[in-house]
C-alpha cells in the first residue's frame, strides 16, 4: 500500500521501512521491481535487514551496534559503496 501511495505522491523524500518484510522471495522481488520503477529520480530511503533489497540502492549505511560499555545506546555507522 505504501508504494502505491509514493507513486501518485509528488513528494521528493520516499521512506519505506521494511518494505520486504514477510514476503516470501517470489513476492520480495516484485515489491523491489516496483519500488525501483515508482522510486526513479526520487530520493528514497529504506529501512531493511534484506540483502537483496540493499543490493539494489546507489548507497548503503549500515547501523550496527558498537559493543561499547558505557551505559549509552551507542551506534556505529559506515557507508557500503556500490549498489547497483
Amino acid at each position: 500500500m505504501a508504494i502505491a501511495r509514493a507513486t501518485v505522491s509528488a513528494a521528493s523524500l520516499i521512506l519505506l521501512d521494511e518494505p520486504t518484510a514477510s514476503l516470501d522471495s517470489v513476492a520480495a522481488d516484485k515489491v523491489i521491481q516496483a519500488i525501483r520503477a515508482t522510486t526513479a529520480h526520487r530520493t528514497t530511503l529504506i529501512v531493511t535487514h534484506d540483502p537483496a533489497l540493499a543490493r539494489v540502492a546507489d548507497r548503503v549505511i549500515v547501523v550496527e551496534p558498537t559493543g561499547a560499555t558505557t551505559g549509552r545506546d551507542e551506534i556505529f555507522i559506515h557507508t557500503v559503496s556500490g549498489g547497483r
